[in-house]
C-alpha cells in the first residue's frame, strides 16, 4: 500500500553504509519507522539533510503489512520552512524538542490537532529571527494539553506549591516530594501566562530557564513512566542567557 502524508522527523539512526533507519511522527499514520536507502553521498536518491531532526516533510511512503519497517518512496522538505540544521540555535532546539518527542511517540497512534500543532510550532520556530529563547519551555507545556496532563489552573495562590502528581497548584505542602516550592512555583506560573506571540517578552536568567525546564521534563517522566533521560539537554542547558 502507498500513501502520501506529511510527517515530522523525530530520530535518524546510521544503517550500514549508505541508509538510515528513520522514525516520523505523521499526520496520516501517526509513528511510523521507516528505512531510508541512500541518505549519504552525494549520489544518494534521498538527501540526508531532508533528515535532519524536526524537519517537515511531504512522503511518499510504502506501507508493508507486518513490517515494522516501512519504506519512504519520495521525500521532499516544505517550500515555506527553512531548514533549522542551518542555525546553530535552532539546531540544538530541533535535536532536543525531537528527542523529546521520539520517547513521547512510542505507538502509531495518529491525532490530527496534535500533527498541527507541531506543524505550527515547527513554522514558528523557523520563522522566528529573535526573542525564542523561551520556545522549547512554551511547546513543552502546551504539548501536555494533548498528552492529558496539562496544570489545572482552577485553583491559583499567592504562595502555593505545584503538586506535579495531580498537577494543580495548592496552598500546602504535598504528601508526597514531586512538588514545586513556592519559589519554583511562581516561575511555573509565569511560564503558564506564555504563548508563541509573546515569550518574546518574558526574560529567565539562564538559571531559572534551567531550572524551569529540569521540572518541566521531571513532570513528564511522572506521567510518561517511559520517558526517560534526555541526552542533548546538557548542551541546550548552556545555550541561553537572559
Amino acid at each position: 500500500m502507498y500513501i502520501k502524508t506529511a510527517a515530522v522527523v523525530l530520530h535518524r539512526l546510521p544503517y550500514g553504509d549508505r541508509s538510515s533507519i528513520i522514525a516520523f511522527y505523521t499526520a496520516e499514520k501517526g509513528r511510523i519507522d521507516c528505512m531510508v536507502y541512500g541518505t549519504k553521498g552525494s549520489k544518494a536518491g534521498i538527501k540526508r539533510a531532508l533528515m535532519e531532526p524536526l524537519s517537515l516533510l511531504e512522503l511518499e511512503l510504502e506501507i508493508l503489512p507486518g513490517r515494522e519497517l516501512h519504506r519512504v518512496i519520495e521525500a521532499k522538505s516544505y517550500p515555506t520552512i527553512t531548514f533549522l540544521a542551518t542555525h546553530p540555535v535552532k539546531s540544538a532546539l530541533a535535536f532536543f524538542i525531537a528527542e523529546c518527542l521520539y520517547r513521547i511517540f512510542r505507538e502509531a497512534q495518529v491525532d490530527r490537532a496534535l500533527y498541527t500543532f507541531l506543524e505550527n510550532s515547527i513554522a514558528t520556530l523557523s520563522h522566528a529571527e529573535t526573542g525564542f529563547a523561551n520556545f522549547h519551555l512554551v511547546f513543552l507545556l502546551q504539548m501536555t494539553r494533548f498528552l492529558g496532563f496539562y496544570p489545572n489552573l482552577e485553583s491559583i495562590f499567592s504562595i502555593a506549591f505545584f503538586d506535579m502528581v495531580n498537577g494543580v497548584f495548592t496552598p500546602s505542602k504535598p504528601q508526597h516530594t514531586s512538588f514545586l516550592n513556592p519559589t519554583e512555583s511562581q516561575l511555573f506560573q509565569k511560564l503558564m501566562r506564555m504563548d508563541y506571540a509573546n515569550m518574546h517578552l518574558f526574560e529567565f536568567s539562564r538559571q531559572e530557564r534551567v531550572l524551569i525546564l529540569e521540572q518541566i521534563l521531571h513532570y513528564y517522566r511522572i506521567h510518561l513512566p517511559e520517558f526517560g533521560s534526555i541526552h542533548s539537554l546538557a548542551v541546550l542547558s548552556e545555550l541561553f542567557d537572559a
